[in-house]
């Protein structure tokens, strides 16, 4: 992923990890709190550790949240199960769980839903660096990106049965 000049970019890879990008953003926003923090994090994910959400808004820290709404585990769908109901979850509110969080207006929250409207919302980020940005971007539920389609399908026919068991 091409990056500007100075940025800094920290992330998981797959699914090994789910829930950790929001708490870990802590760390990068107490490390450089001048700088200008922006967390993607799919709903699956931000259901598991939501709590850190008041948290952020307490320290007063200010981040762009792009909550990618793909209603659930999409990582999960691409290898097994991509009508399994264990990887449905729970439809949230995510614009009032961030009013729930910041009742004194220290947050700014956008849905997006088409292209446009991402893009008015990103704009909004653009020119509000004060308050926390909280966008929900809302997806198909099995829109993935082609690797993820490929890695899933490479997984999927794997023989779980026969394993070894360590």
């Amino acid at each position: 992923m091409p990056l500007p000049h100075g940025c800094t970019f920290v992330g998981q890879p797959l699914w090994g990890s789910i829930g950790y990008t929001l708490p870990a953003l802590l760390g990068p926003m107490l490390a450089a709190p001048d700088r200008r923090h922006i967390l993607l994090i799919g709903d699956g994910s931000f259901q598991l550790t939501a709590q850190e959400l008041s948290t952020v808004l307490r320290q007063g820290f200010t981040p762009v949240i792009i909550l990618v709404n793909n209603d659930g585990y999409t990582v999960e769908r691409c290898i097994l199960g991509a009508d399994a109901s264990y990887n449905n979850i729970a439809t949230w509110r995510y614009d009032r769980l961030v009013e729930a969080f910041a009742p004194q207006n220290l947050a700014i929250t956008a849905k997006a839903d088409t292209e446009d409207t991402l893009a008015a919302a990103l704009d909004t980020a653009r020119s509000n660096r004060d308050p926390l940005v909280f966008i929900e971007a809302v997806m198909e539920r099995l829109d993935a990106p082609e690797s993820l389609v490929k890695l899933g399908k490479a997984f999927a026919t794997a023989d779980y049965h026969h394993a070894p068991v360590s």
